[in-house]
């Protein structure tokens, strides 16, 4: 019996031959806000230049394949246990300033070598989330890479980023923060503007 995925993305119509039920995930977006004490802040809010974090959320295009048999009298439907298979892994991310940071970083510099990140992956095994502790870059990184293309383990669906250098006093920052996929997919979001005291 074929088996097939229809996928619908980007408004175009996709047909891939499928051997098993599968919940197949790809980024779409992100999404970042600009915390302190874990509480999300509204624009041009106020803030100690020790206390912010940044908190990106990924918008993921979750694509069920299922078995299809056709048989006599009508189409039969067979469903199985899900996995999932990532079509992506983020493989870069980067923080880049929107003003003048410091007196070591420019506006439009990367600061995300200088920065840890904390990565908050879904187990859709016990359908749990589960923080990790934070870290380096390299090791954010290899965290992705290190999930299997075929899996049903954990999927990062959030993270959170933590400068370890700090911004002037007295200056209005924005951050920009920019994930590159293996597929070299780019995906991006604005903070909101945010004052340091």
């Amino acid at each position: 019996m074929k088996k097939h995925l229809y996928t619908l993305t980007m408004g175009c119509l996709l047909l891939h031959a499928c051997t098993d039920p599968k919940q197949v995930s790809s980024i779409q977006d992100l999404h970042c806000d600009i915390l302190v004490d874990n509480i999300p802040i509204s624009e041009n809010s106020t803030v100690l230049k020790d206390t912010f974090t940044i908190r990106g959320y990924l918008v993921h295009n979750t694509l069920i394949a299922a078995n299809w048999s056709f048989t006599n009298k009508a189409y039969a439907y067979s469903p199985a246990e899900p996995s999932i298979k990532v079509l992506e892994k983020i493989t870069d991310i980067k923080v880049f300033t929107v003003n003048d940071y410091n007196s070591h970083y420019a506006a439009g510099t990367d600061i995300s070598d200088s920065c840890l990140f904390k990565a908050n992956t879904y187990s859709d095994y016990d359908y749990s989330y589960n923080p990790t502790k934070y870290e380096s870059k390299a090791s954010f990184l290899k965290r992705t890479s290190d999930v299997p293309d075929d899996f049903s383990t954990s999927s990062i669906n959030s993270f959170k980023v933590k400068p370890l250098t700090y911004a002037t006093s007295g200056t209005q920052q924005q951050l920009v923060v920019m994930l590159v996929t293996s597929r070299n997919t780019m995906v991006r979001d604005t903070t909101i503007s945010f004052h340091i005291q």
